[in-house]
């Protein structure tokens, strides 16, 4: 949290706060018994058995401050969970409604010279995704808090994240989290190390291991400081659902008109495993003294309704939450699902004292799904099968398999495939051809690269993601192109501030700290361009700046340009601009973008001269030999004898050229210039008789040209006696 001026630096402002939680929807009170406390601060961390609390808390602080004319003052906050509202000296300066990003607001016209109070408005409540999923089930990383927050003496626990089951020879990521001093993790009986966790000063709060996918039985062990085994979990291989269970909370329900029964509904293999990435749909209606209220998943990623009656499973499980009507007698509650055998649920609603004023009658019904059916099987699982994961210039190709699960799943047809990077943003270190049950990778450039097998299960978005990885070795480079438009977060050497960006770009880094993206191997070809696009989200109403270098800065890198960024920030909007650099970038060349200023970046393209029909300078030839010749930024000026200028390909295809015009200058009254162009067959040469009358200034001169089409490599020869100042040419 900072407050800050618009033309000064930040100033931190997490300290010396006061804190009072109250009741919810408590207004302020200057009764309220405020204690001290710093800012990032939790109060929900103090009663662990009651995360969901629903609350409100007051945060305040005195400042003084000293108003500057013509400067406006903002107070910024990293973010508040979950809706706030900001007070200055009692007026309100904003409210916002979302925990997880940065906001900030103008406080100009409430400060006031000398002493000031900023209070906070921050209202907690249930249900929200704080630390479960939704649903009521925990998510891995609310076992991670336990773990710091429970004493194993009284409540020891231990867990392992995430399920097993992956594609045969993945190397996957397993984690072990207890609130035990010491945790051990056996494969199959066999120890893969213990781990002893520092709960109070250790920085690693998880035993990490690497283990290769194969069928079998992960099993975590906990022990105390005596090495006695105080805690179990685990976690076994499993195969497609063939059923699904019901566990309601309660069997009896009170008549009353506002009691509830919650009953969780699972997914098991043939074996009697649960299905711990099960999403099978699931279709609920209820007949009785009852009334079908809603369900939920716990998938924030599900856009079905909760007010309806079909829903998938989500890590195997959802919620059904049924509410009771208006009378006693037997509830029948019956979950069915396709390919699935059906699942009843018998309760029994009981006499009670029916709470007065209370409306029983609303229920339940159909609701459009997202993927518009109710009858479906999804994918769960997307297997892909290797020999190996290294490929070489001896063996640059490999066949990868796959089976989408369970096989009878409506959507098996519509995997797609994709090259990425770690990140998940197409790469071009390698390119995928897909067949009925393959895919063929081509590996064409060294270093690691994913393939992604993805399924939309019939929605806009992606929920099944399977990949492997993979290593390519001794290719060479892979090129990229920069007149495409480049994906920020393709960054391939950075600074070690830097860090993924929204929308797949880069972020560097706030706080006037020196941060850096480099962008290697690009392939700007023999045209070249000076003039580049990026896309910029910069959350601040202040100019900021950007400088361009031609390879990294510390490595002798050449500036190429700094540049001022100003436009009004939208959130999360990314708005392009173009800059024009110090010089063109020919060949393989690196971009490092570098900055002192914290924005985004979601990427950036050059612009893409046709140089076919455009004025090309003498300078920006290829290749340059000869007798005798200087070459300067634009010009090549004294050419002699024998002196050849290669200008590389040039693409005629499309459309052929009918004349050549050069411009240059010459102390003798006639020049004799070869145009020379090599095409795939033959090779053409062209007398251009340069005749000049003026010696101080440049002059253009046309020679007709035909019979010149397809790609020809273009080159100028100055023939023995030139005197020859040469500017540019240009096709025409």
């Amino acid at each position: 949290m900072d407050i800050c001026e618009t033309h000064s630096d930040r100033k931190l402002f997490c300290n010396d706060w006061e804190f009072y939680k109250a009741a919810f929807g408590s207004d302020y009170s200057e009764d309220f018994a405020f204690k001290p406390v710093d800012i990032p601060h939790d109060w929900l961390i103090y009663n662990t058995n009651d995360l969901y609390e629903t609350s409100t808390g007051w945060y305040r602080k005195a400042f003084s401050y000293q108003k500057k004319e013509g400067i406006r003052t903002f107070i910024r906050f990293d973010g508040v969970y979950m809706d706030s509202k900001v007070y200055v000296n009692g007026a309100l300066a904003g409210e916002w409604k979302y925990g997880y990003s940065a906001f900030m607001f103008d406080i100009t016209d409430l400060v006031k010279d000398g002493e000031n109070v900023v209070t906070v408005r921050v209202d907690h409540h249930s249900p929200n995704s704080r630390w479960y999923s939704g649903a009521g089930f925990a998510k891995d990383s609310a076992y991670v808090f336990r773990a710091e927050w429970t004493d194993y003496k009284t409540e020891p626990f231990v867990h392992i994240f995430p399920y097993w089951d992956f594609s045969d020879g993945l190397p996957c990521d397993v984690r072990v989290c207890s609130n035990a001093p010491r945790v051990e993790l056996f494969k199959d009986g066999v120890s893969m190390g213990a781990y002893d966790i520092d709960h109070k000063h250790g920085k690693e709060l998880t035993a990490n291991y690497i283990i290769p996918y194969e069928k079998g039985e992960l099993k975590a062990v906990a022990y105390d400081e005596n090495g006695n085994i105080i805690a179990e979990d685990m976690q076994r291989s499993f195969g497609d659902a063939v059923r699904i269970e019901a566990a309601p909370d309660k069997t009896e329900i009170l008549a009353d008109g506002s009691d509830l029964v919650y009953i969780e509904i699972s997914a098991f293999d043939k074996d009697g495993t649960f299905c711990a990435n099960a999403n099978n749909r699931v279709n609920v209606s209820v007949e009785g003294a009852a009334r079908l209220m809603g369900l939920d998943n716990g998938d924030s990623t599900d856009y079905d309704q909760y007010k309806g009656t079909s829903r998938r499973l989500f890590s195997g499980k959802m919620l059904a939450v049924i509410g009771v009507a208006d009378k006693t007698g037997e509830i029948k509650v019956t979950l069915t699902s396709k390919g699935l055998p059906d699942c009843v649920v018998t309760l029994d609603a009981v006499e009670a004292e029916y709470d007065s004023g209370t409306s029983s009658l609303e229920n339940v019904g159909f609701a459009p799904t997202e993927c518009g059916r109710t009858d479906e099987i999804p994918v769960r699982k997307i297997e892909l099968y290797t020999d190996t994961f290294t490929l070489d210039k001896d063996n640059p190709e490999i066949t990868v398999k796959y089976k989408a699960l369970p096989v009878n799943s409506d959507y098996a047809e519509d995997i797609e495939f994709r090259v990425t990077n770690e990140k998940g943003i197409t790469s071009n270190l390698a390119e995928c051809e897909v067949t009925a049950d393959s895919i063929k990778v081509k590996a064409k450039g060294d270093g690691s690269f994913w393939l992604r097998a993805m399924c939309k299960n019939g929605t806009e978005r992606y929920h099944i993601i399977s990949m492997l990885k993979f290593t390519a070795e001794g290719l060479g480079n892979a090129l990229t192109d920069p007149y495409q438009f480049v994906i920020g977060g393709l960054f391939t050497r950075a600074s070690d501030n830097v860090s993924s960006g929204m929308k797949k770009g880069v972020g560097f880094a706030m706080g006037k700290v020196t941060s850096w993206a480099a962008y290697d191997n690009l392939d700007f070809g023999s045209s070249g361009s000076d003039t580049v696009t990026v896309q910029i989200w910069a959350n601040t109403l202040d100019p900021v700046k950007i400088s361009f270098y031609d390879g990294i800065p510390e490595e002798s890198g050449k500036l190429l340009g700094t540049f001022c960024y100003h436009k009004e920030p939208e959130w999360m909007i990314f708005k392009p601009e173009t800059f024009k650099l110090s010089r063109k970038l020919k060949g393989i060349e690196t971009l490092c973008t570098l900055t002192e200023d914290g924005f985004q970046v979601g990427g950036f393209n050059f612009e893409k001269v046709s140089r076919e029909f455009a004025v090309n300078n003498a300078a920006d030839a290829d290749n340059i030999y000869g007798d005798k010749f200087t070459k300067g930024e634009k010009y090549v000026t004294e050419i002699g004898n024998n002196v050849m200028l290669d200008f590389g390909e040039f693409d005629f295809s499309e459309k052929q050229p009918s004349r050549l015009v050069i411009s240059g200058k010459s102390p003798l009254a006639l020049n004799s210039i070869h145009l020379i162009l090599n095409g795939s067959e033959d090779e053409n040469r062209i007398l251009c008789e340069f005749r000049t009358d003026d010696s101080e200034n440049y002059a253009q001169r046309s020679f007709d040209i035909s019979g010149i089409s397809g790609k020809q490599k273009v080159s100028f020869a100055f023939l023995p006696g030139s005197n020859f100042d040469f500017e540019y040419f240009r096709f025409e």
